[in-house]
């Protein structure tokens, strides 16, 4: 799905989708756009302990500790199989 904004990111009600649906403690990677134009990965859990308010961005338990990303600059998501490494991006 594309957004009218930037043809390289995620419609925003996709990912929103894809995050309400995971199931709980679920891994998963999601790669976004900053601010200054650079990429970023992020590894992890979304916390299930937080407020609803957070939801234009998430924040993810990570091994490294808490991160957040904007629902409105993903430019992949997916789920992380628990079993495999994910370090080919």
């Amino acid at each position: 799905m594309q957004t009218a904004t930037s043809p390289r990111l995620l419609d925003t009600s996709y990912v929103q989708f894809f995050l309400d649906n995971l199931p709980p403690m679920q891994k998963f990677t999601v790669i976004f756009e900053k601010v200054d134009g650079t990429q970023r990965k992020i590894t992890g859990y979304l916390d299930p302990n937080a407020p609803s308010s957070r939801k234009s961005a998430p924040p993810v338990i990570t091994e490294d500790g808490w991160k957040s990303f904007k629902l409105d600059s993903v430019l992949f998501i997916d789920t992380v199989d628990n079993n495999t490494l994910n370090n080919d991006w």
